[in-house]
């Protein structure tokens, strides 16, 4: 910047490609707002997809269906999927000054995750969660304890598949009671598993339109992962039981 502006600098600025360490701390100085701070890491695909041009595309089309089917805001659910450790991290506890190691007692030291696959609707109405495990086989006993109306799947990777995309949205059909003649609207991201055949000519014949956020954008389109997924976590932290040593 200096050199395209024609302005003075000392000649080490030249020889390094760069400012000196004293006009850094001298900018800083100046600008008491400015911190340094180390960035969150970002793929160039989302940094890139998440432009003008897709969320107005998205838009358009969410408009087009509103004012085509007539829908009401409980007509509108917002489906995603989260991951859920079963060992969490425990929180900041006080300890004494000078001690070096802070311990507290978990279920393990090694968590499995599972997923959590939710639809909420744009009144805050829930359908019972599903449960994607990461095992071979499936047993009821896996969701014994888990909310009302949940189901369960097993696969081996544990995140959604294209069988499992199937279940979930018969699960989804059934608490929501919808037909060809009263649908609803079911927003989520354009993964894999949610683009089969089986998928979309199921939602065709029970009343279910699909509108997929643009790809690599859901950090700031998805609802979910704007604004329950996040207190979600931290409830379900908070929840365990955890004994300080």
């Amino acid at each position: 910047m200096a050199v395209n502006m024609k302005k003075k600098f000392p000649k080490s600025w030249k020889d390094n490609s760069m400012a000196g360490h004293d006009w850094y701390l001298g900018f800083m100085s100046r600008n008491p707002t400015l911190s340094l701070r180390s960035p969150e890491t970002t793929s160039m695909a989302r940094a890139t997809g998440f432009n003008e041009e897709n969320v107005l595309y998205f838009f358009d089309l969410y408009k087009r269906i509103l004012d085509e089917h007539k829908l009401e805001c409980m007509a509108i659910y917002n489906m995603g999927e989260t991951g859920l450790t079963t060992v969490q991290t425990p929180s900041k506890i006080i300890a004494q000054k000078g001690q070096k190691q802070v311990g507290s007692i978990t279920s393990a030291e090694r968590g499995t995750l599972i997923t959590l696959a939710l639809a909420v609707n744009a009144i805050g109405h829930t359908i019972p969660p599903m449960f994607p495990f990461p095992r071979k086989k499936y047993y009821d006993y896996f969701v014994r304890d888990g909310p009302s109306g949940s189901i369960g799947v097993s696969n081996g990777s544990g995140w959604m598949q294209e069988e499992d995309f199937i279940i979930f949205l018969k699960h989804f059909s059934k608490h929501t009671r919808c037909t060809p003649k009263s649908k609803v609207l079911l927003i989520l991201d354009n993964h894999i598993s949610h683009h089969s055949y089986s998928a979309v000519k199921f939602c065709i014949d029970t009343g279910i339109i699909l509108l997929s956020l643009p790809p690599h954008c859901t950090h700031k389109l998805q609802p979910l992962d704007r604004s329950v997924f996040g207190p979600l976590k931290k409830y379900y932290t908070s929840r365990k039981i955890i004994y300080n040593l």
